[in-house]
C-alpha cells in the first residue's frame, strides 16, 4: 500500500499538466497533434466526481465555462455555440440528427455531475439554484413522455424534447439532484399551527374517551332508578 501513497498526487499532476488549458477549462481530449480547445461538457465530470484532481480555481473556470457556453435548462450542450461544427437542431436525416446529438444537442445525465460540482463549491447557497433546475422538467414529465424525461432536447431554444420519450439516464440525473437537495435541505419543522392542531387534536381524543366512560356509567344508574320506581308502583 506505500507504494501506491504517492499515486494519487502524480495522477493530478499528470492530468493537469495534459488537460489544463491556457484559457482555463480542460481539454476535450488528447490526441496525437496535441490537446483539443473544443468546449464540450466531459470537463464538468472532472468537478462532479468525489475524487477531484483539480483544485477550487481550476474548478471554478471549469464551472464558469460550463455555465457560459453549454448550460441549457434541460442539461448541457454538446458543443459550444461558437464552434462552427455546433448544430442547434435535431431536425433532418437520420445522419443529420445523429451528428447533432455529439455536436450541440443538450443531454440531460450530465446535469447531476453540473450539480454536484456547484454543491461541492458553493455550499447550500446553491440549494434555489439546483431547485430550479430541477423545477426545469415538470413540464417535460406532463407533455412529452407522461411520467417521464426524453432523452436529449435540442440545444436553441425552445430546448424541445428529442429522442426516446423516456431515457432511464436522464430520469436518473433528475432523480440524483433531487436527492441531493433534499440531502442539504434541513428538516422543516412543523409550525406553531400545526403543534396547537394536534395538541387540541390530542386532547379532543382523550375528551372523547372520557365522555363515553361517564355515558356508560350514566347508563346502570339510569336503570336502578326505573327499577326502583317499577317496584314502588307493585307496592
Amino acid at each position: 500500500m506505500k507504494a501506491w501513497e504517492a499515486l494519487p498526487a502524480r495522477t493530478a499532476a499528470s492530468f493537469n499538466e495534459l488537460f489544463r488549458l491556457p484559457e482555463g477549462y480542460l481539454a476535450d481530449y488528447i490526441g496525437c497533434e496535441g490537446a483539443s480547445a473544443d468546449i464540450r461538457p466531459n470537463m464538468i465530470l472532472a468537478c462532479g466526481l468525489p475524487y477531484k484532481m483539480l483544485d477550487e480555481q481550476a474548478q471554478l473556470e471549469v464551472i464558469r465555462t460550463v455555465r457560459q457556453h453549454l448550460l441549457t435548462p434541460k442539461g448541457l450542450r454538446t458543443l459550444s455555440p461558437r464552434n462552427p461544427l455546433y448544430k442547434g437542431s435535431q431536425e433532418g436525416t437520420p445522419a443529420e440528427r445523429d451528428f447533432a446529438g455529439k455536436n450541440g444537442s443538450v443531454w440531460p445525465w450530465l446535469l447531476s455531475f453540473y450539480v454536484g460540482a456547484c454543491f461541492d463549491i458553493d455550499g447550500d447557497s446553491f440549494l434555489p439554484q439546483a431547485e430550479e433546475i430541477l423545477a426545469n422538467f415538470e413540464e417535460d414529465i406532463q407533455t412529452y413522455g407522461i411520467g417521464s424525461i426524453g432523452e436529449l432536447f435540442d440545444a436553441d431554444p425552445p430546448f424541445a424534447p428529442r429522442g426516446a420519450i423516456s431515457q432511464a439516464w436522464s430520469v436518473a440525473a433528475v432523480l440524483d439532484i433531487y436527492g441531493m437537495i433534499v440531502r442539504r435541505k434541513p428538516e422543516e419543522k412543523p409550525r406553531k399551527a400545526e403543534k396547537v392542531v394536534k395538541k387540541s387534536a390530542t386532547k379532543t381524543a382523550k375528551a372523547g374517551k372520557n365522555v363515553s366512560k361517564e355515558g356508560s356509567a350514566a347508563k346502570p344508574a339510569a336503570k336502578k332508578k326505573t327499577a326502583k320506581k317499577e317496584t314502588e308502583k307493585k307496592k
